[in-house]
């Protein structure tokens, strides 16, 4: 994953140098740093970031259809149902993770509005330039706060619906077994 990550940051890289062919913009760290171009390291970071994201989604779905699979015995099915009620399944992870896709968008926006310099191109050497960046004080209570709840009654319980459902054929299923042992039973 990571060779592919890296890969797809330098082929971001080279299309925005392509189209930003101006000498400045060829300095890149590979992490953003003063007098690099803005835009290219949120491009770069969003390159890189995508096969991570590609392998996170596989992951998810592999457990999701192990657990599905595992519903062949009720102890999985209460697990799960548990789960939901309480946020901190494979939904709730889920959920985490959109939260923070979310929080980087903001700061992200925040950061753009802060900047000084152009964020297209490098301002390089020019020691002007980051004195100008150096000189940005960003007040913390201007940093957009990281917004993550739990889901809410309605939505744990429908997320647990469906293992109320799977848990109460488990349970019909067996107590119909049961009675039907019973009255077969002979007891002369």
């Amino acid at each position: 994953v990571e060779a592919r990550a890296d890969a797809a940051g330098q082929r971001a890289l080279d299309e925005y140098l392509r189209l930003h062919p101006k000498k400045e913009n060829r300095w890149v760290s590979g992490h953003w740093s003063p007098g690099e171009s803005l835009d290219a390291a949120f491009l770069m970071w969003r390159a890189h970031e995508e096969p991570h994201e590609d392998w996170r989604r596989q992951q998810l779905r592999q457990v999701t259809m192990a657990r599905r699979v595992a519903w062949v015995s009720p102890a999985p099915v209460l697990a799960d149902g548990l789960e939901a009620v309480a946020g901190t399944g494979v939904a709730g992870y889920e959920r985490f993770l959109e939260a923070i896709a979310r929080h980087r968008a903001a700061l992200e926006e925040r950061l753009r509005a802060l900047y000084p310099l152009d964020p297209v191109n490098a301002s390089g050497r020019d020691e002007e330039a980051r004195a100008r960046l150096a000189a940005v004080m960003v007040d913390p209570s201007t940093v957009p706060a990281f917004d993550h709840r739990p889901a809410g009654l309605g939505e744990a319980a429908a997320g647990a619906g469906p293992s109320l459902v799977v848990l109460a054929a488990w349970n019909l299923v067996l107590f119909l077994a049961a009675v039907v042992a019973v009255v077969r039973y002979d007891v002369r």
